[in-house]
């Protein structure tokens, strides 16, 4: 199993998909926020996005869903979960 990077917060979710609704690739996301391209792809698709492949092999991560800016992160969530059993 390959480690896992450091998680997410809640900052770099809300660049993300301001990113995301300025219509940048996920190679260009990842620059911007210090993230592998595979990471940015893999949290698009835990939001639910949809990621397609250009010609130039560059992924796109689109969404006719405006994203809410409160939205909270998986991370955050399972913390107010474990804390609550």
């Amino acid at each position: 199993m390959m480690p896992k990077g450091k998680p997410w917060t809640v900052e770099e979710e809300r660049e993300l998909k301001r990113l995301i609704e300025a219509g940048c690739n996920a190679y260009d996301i990842a620059v911007k926020l210090g993230k592998a391209p595979n990471a940015v792809y893999e949290k698009a698709k835990r939001l639910g996005l949809k990621v397609i492949i250009s010609s130039q092999k560059r992924k796109i991560i689109t969404s006719n869903l405006k994203l809410p800016v409160e939205l909270p992160s998986v991370e955050e969530q399972l913390k107010v979960l474990i804390a609550k059993s």
